[in-house]
Formats: structure tokens, sequence, C-alpha cells
């Protein structure tokens, strides 16, 4: 499979996981086994893989979760996660199949970022601008306090690209972005 495969018993020790397993976190399958399944996630991230219950097995019932794992080396990866129980022997087991999103949700947020900043100055754009003026307002309200907001204009900028280009230009933006983000 090309997705990483874990079953545990129902106190969560892993008792097999499978080669894409091993690949997916670095690491070899006798160093799992045996192991806590919680040994996966990152601290603040564990509570939920110990819970009792988390799969009830009479309702054919599956947990699908994200959370940041770690590997063996110690770099977080984005992990989906869907849980099924099963019995063998009249004792449930619980089969984990885990794949790495690490790249789909840095792709997402990188979307999002594109969607509410500009891409040349870092600063955000009109529509993202306008809600957080919305919102610092209605704060401000509730708070009975007062809100600035500084609205600048950079005096003669097209003349700036006209004669020095666009590169210059944009160099001139970035920089006013950085001095009012400092």
């Amino acid at each position: 499979a090309a997705d990483g495969i874990v079953v545990t018993d129902e106190r969560g020790t892993i008792e097999f996981v499978n080669s894409a397993m091993e690949h997916l976190f670095g690491c070899k399958s006798a160093e799992l086994i045996g192991q806590d399944i919680t040994c996966l996630a990152l601290p603040g991230q564990r509570d939920w893989l110990t819970k009792p219950g988390v799969v009830d097995a009479s309702a054919n019932a599956r947990l699908e979760r994200e959370f940041m794992a770690q590997r063996k080396d110690g770099s977080p990866i984005s992990v989906e996660l869907t849980v099924s129980e099963m019995r063998i022997d009249g004792r449930p087991k619980f089969t984990g199949i885990l794949r790495d999103i690490t790249e789909r949700k840095r792709v997402a947020e990188h979307i999002l970022h594109l969607a509410h900043y500009d891409g040349l100055t870092g600063l955000p754009n009109r529509n993202h601008a306008m809600q957080l003026i919305e919102r610092s307002l209605l704060e401000a309200g509730k708070a009975n306090r007062q809100v600035a907001v500084l609205f600048m204009a950079l005096e003669r900028f097209k003349v700036v690209n006209d004669t020095l280009g666009h590169e210059r230009g944009d160099a001139i933006l970035r920089q006013v972005a950085r001095r009012l983000t400092e």
C-alpha cells in the first residue's frame, strides 16, 4: 500500500506497521512495534489517540483526523489518519491508515496567504485590510476604546516608476512595507 498502515491492540500498542509507515516515519518496523501509538504524534496532539472508545465498532464508525506527527529525525509532518476497528479472535484491533499531507497543507496555507496579502510587500491586501479594520472597530467598540487607521500615499511614485523603472519602484514599495511592519 502507498499509505502507511498501523495496527494496534485495544491499549494502543503498535502490533504491525507496513513499509510505507517505515518510510513515512523514517524508522524500521521493529522500532515502532511494541510502542504506544502516541509516539507518532507531537506532544499536545496525543490526547485524542489515547481516549478509549474513539471508534465505535458497533456503529461501523471510523475516526478521521489530521494531526502533527514527528519523524525519527525530529522533523514534523502533517498526517491524515483514518482509524477503523475490527475484531480478531474476539479482541478489538485498530487499523490506522496514515497519509502525509504536509505538502497539501503547505500549498493550502500559501494560497490562503496569497488571497489575503500582497505578493510584493507582504502587507494585507485591500480586502483583508478592510476586514482587519472592521474587526478592530468592533473590538474597540466593545471595549470602549479608539482605533487609528493610517492612510498614506507615496507622492510622485509614478515618476519613480516611469524614470527609474518598475524594479526600483518595487524596491521602494518593499522598503516602505518593511518600515511600516517594523
